[in-house]
């Protein structure tokens, strides 16, 4: 039986994004992907949930996400993360401007439960210039501080698995 899992603020949050993937890095194609976490200690369903930009909203599609685990939203046309990894959910996906942009989640009655504004100022200057994903350093944390962002410098992206420690720049 399918039950309502109604997600309050920070619940479900953003943990790392790939705006301008190319150049291609380490194992990773040339595709924009999102990562959220599942912050709770229950599974919820993601199709509670509206993800928007600045230009776009789009409602999650039906999955239910296990408590601590993160889900990697792909493009429908990307079959390299279905492969790989678990908890890969393809679908249309808003298209992340390089420069600057705002990703939302909201819950069904608008309120919202996660906000990132992304900026390329974000990157450490020597990974700027595409192919790094943005990680945030700590998932677990509601705020909205984007000093909590940083570059993948390692392998371009860990998009399913835990984010790296913070290297401070």
């Amino acid at each position: 039986v399918e039950c309502e899992t109604p997600i309050a603020p920070y619940q479900i949050t953003f943990s790392e994004i790939m705006a301008d993937p190319s150049p291609s890095l380490g194992l990773l194609p040339n595709t924009q992907y999102i990562e959220l976490k599942n912050n709770t200690q229950q599974a919820l369903w993601l199709n509670e949930l509206i993800l928007s930009d600045q230009q776009t909203q789009i409602q999650l599609p039906k999955y239910l996400l296990p408590a601590q685990e993160y889900a990697l939203l792909v493009p429908q046309t990307d079959s390299f993360y279905r492969k790989k990894m678990p908890h890969v959910i393809p679908m249309e996906l808003p298209y992340i401007n390089i420069e600057s942009d705002q990703l939302t989640l909201k819950n069904k009655t608008l309120h919202t439960i996660h906000e990132f504004n992304y900026h390329r100022y974000i990157h450490h200057p020597s990974f700027s210039n595409g192919g790094y994903s943005l990680e945030k350093s700590d998932s677990s944390c509601a705020c909205i501080d984007p000093f909590l962002w940083q570059s993948n410098t390692q392998q371009g992206g860990t998009p399913g698995t835990k984010n790296p420690k913070t290297i401070p720049y």
